[in-house]
């Protein structure tokens, strides 16, 4: 999914933030590429519509569970709405399959988690929102047990 940015003085290029994937961060995108990287780890350089050069950088919100700040020479620019801490909670509620499956159960919890993230990120009604989280968590734990009992007689075998 593509944000489009708002900023001042970059004429006519379309900035947008693309959210994270599965396995991948985040990107700043200007004209459909992505930002090429500063001298500074963190830093992202951006060219002006008069030539100049600024540096960007992401400041993280939530413990990096929500989409984080971009700040564009000291200016922070709140790219979407911060998730409410409840909602955060809600969305990181499958990491409990690490307590009760170990690997196994972090792994189904951590992809659940994702999608949770990923749900709460769409413009839909917070109700919606809610149940269809609470889906995705009942389908997690349900896919756990299944890899589980599938994999049991292999465990029983070791």
């Amino acid at each position: 999914m593509r944000i489009p940015v708002e900023l001042e003085g970059f004429g006519k290029q379309k900035v947008e933030y693309e959210t994270p994937g599965l396995v991948t961060g985040g990107h700043l995108l200007v004209n459909g590429k992505t930002v090429p990287a500063g001298d500074k780890p963190g830093v992202l350089l951006l060219k002006r519509a008069d030539g100049r050069t600024s540096q960007a950088m992401f400041k993280p919100r939530l413990f990096g569970l929500d989409l984080p700040d971009l700040v564009i020479d000291n200016q922070t620019i709140t790219l979407t709405e911060p998730m409410s801490v409840i909602s955060a909670v809600w969305a990181a509620a499958p990491l409990v399959l690490i307590v009760v499956g170990g690997l196994l159960g972090g792994l189904v919890g951590a992809l659940a988690v994702w999608i949770n993230l990923h749900i709460f990120r769409l413009p839909l009604n917070k109700v919606l929102k809610y149940a269809a989280t609470a889906g995705v968590c009942l389908v997690a734990a349900l896919v756990y047990a299944i890899l589980y009992i599938m994999a049991l007689p292999i465990l029983r075998g070791l």
